[in-house]
């Protein structure tokens, strides 16, 4: 288990430094996505393996951060860390408001990053941290487990860019909370958004984007297509080879499986 290469701080800002964690909005499919450097042509090439259903994440919300981000071009410098403010300004039209999770994978040998550009994944991301930060466990500065299940799968009201009206089937992630881990240095790197008070009331929740409803009726007042496109569209090429992805080969000693042996921490609950 070693660093990825995003905690690099001297690493390229012009494409993603690191391998990432993929959330489809349209198909509901997890990937793992490795980009190299084609000698040849100075582009970025993908490749991809899946993630399962079933499989065990841990997101790390000590390395969290939020702000305007750009996929095209790529820019995730006005990115700052989740407990902060960022400027409330744009910096242009291709930027949106996103949110960087880093994620450890049952499996896969290096943490992933999560860049989440879309408010229906914010803010199911950001109903976990509410949660999470609600916990005596992510006081002490533990880290939750969760298992990966199957979507929610919901029809929403979509205005087209020729100003017509169609509905379409959108998806929600849904984390299943399992155990706790403790927060390893060594594999998350060191912590940058403090851990929550044990006093509820000191630390506000994440603030959440507007995203209506799913409509019951089909009347609901149409949102713009790209709020509910796939969030993490790749930047240079954007086409993936999807072939499986070879384990690289080990650049630091063989570390413990993290996942292995876990045991649920026992804690009260807040008394609500």
């Amino acid at each position: 288990m070693a660093l990825s290469s995003w905690f690099d701080p001297n690493g390229a800002r012009g494409v993603p430094s690191g391998p990432q964690f993929r959330y489809a909005n349209s198909s509901a499919v997890y990937t793992a996505v490795y980009g190299v450097r084609n000698p040849a042509t100075g582009q970025f090439e993908y490749n991809s393996r899946p993630i399962p259903n079933g499989t065990r994440v841990v997101p790390d919300w000590g390395r969290t951060y939020h702000g305007p981000h750009s996929f095209k071009p790529y820019d995730e410098s006005h990115l700052v860390p989740m407990h902060l403010a960022f400027e409330a300004k744009s910096p242009g039209p291709s930027y949106k408001l996103a949110v960087r999770i880093p994620i450890l994978v049952e499996g896969i040998e290096e943490v992933l990053m999560f860049m989440c550009s879309g408010p229906i994944l914010q803010n199911a991301m950001k109903r976990l941290l509410t949660v999470f930060e609600y916990s005596p466990e992510a006081a002490d500065g533990l880290l939750r487990v969760y298992i990966l299940r199957a979507s929610r799968q919901f029809t929403m009201n979509v205005q087209q860019p020729d100003g017509t009206t169609m509905a379409k089937l959108c998806t929600e992630p849904v984390w299943e909370p399992a155990e706790w881990m403790p927060r390893d240095v060594f594999i998350f790197g060191d912590r940058i958004v403090p851990p929550p008070s044990h006093q509820l009331a000191a630390m506000p929740a994440a603030p959440w984007l507007p995203q209506p409803p799913p409509p019951a009726n089909g009347n609901a007042a149409p949102i713009p297509a790209s709020d509910v496109a796939d969030e993490q569209p790749l930047p240079g090429n954007d086409n993936i080879i999807s072939v499986p992805q070879e384990p690289s080969p080990a650049t630091q000693e063989p570390r413990p499986d993290p996942f292995a042996n876990l045991a649920k921490v026992a804690r009260s609950r807040p008394p609500f």
